[in-house]
């Protein structure tokens, strides 16, 4: 099961690294099979990442409500596992979303809150994140705003207008 799990894994870095190099397509059908198996497999915390990993490349692909679906279920798995770090990233995830539906002031205020807990994780954005999410999106970090709560700025994700 070992084996198999880290097997797993590797597929989905790699379906990661095709979103990067911006094959959706195959990068989808990776990221799919892992999630897959996370969840047969009833491991919580690869689900979690999955989905967010999952979530970001159907933003890139333009599926929104596909998207938003993945970032809520990966909520609700980040809250049971009390996972600060999955929040951080599911909120940078809602900011990408906002972003690229055209709402760019719910990013900002998005990613301020996120920036602010990252600070206080002592955990900066990764490069490969700036990244994925582009450079007009990694500008928005910078944004000289105050921050939400954790509880206001999940509300505020969640309750993104994507269409149907």
């Amino acid at each position: 099961m070992h084996n198999e799990w880290a097997l797993t894994y590797e597929t989905y870095l790699y379906g990661l690294l095709l979103f990067q190099e911006k094959d959706f397509d195959n990068s989808k059908k990776k990221i799919e099979k892992a999630l897959s198996y996370f969840r047969k497999a009833g491991s919580r915390w690869g689900t979690e990442g999955a989905l967010i990993g999952y979530g970001n490349l159907l933003i890139a692909m333009k599926d929104f409500k596909g998207a938003k679906d993945c970032l809520q279920e990966a909520h609700a798995i980040a809250i049971y596992l009390n996972d600060k770090f999955g929040i951080v990233t599911i909120l940078e995830s809602f900011a990408y979303l906002a972003n690229e539906s055209g709402n760019e002031f719910d990013a900002r205020k998005l990613l301020v809150t996120a920036n602010k807990i990252r600070e206080e994780l002592q955990t900066p954005i990764r490069p490969v994140d700036k990244k994925m999410f582009g450079e007009s999106f990694g500008e928005l970090i910078n944004a000289d705003e105050e921050s939400l709560s954790v509880e206001e700025a999940m509300k505020l994700g969640m309750g993104i207008k994507v269409g149907v």
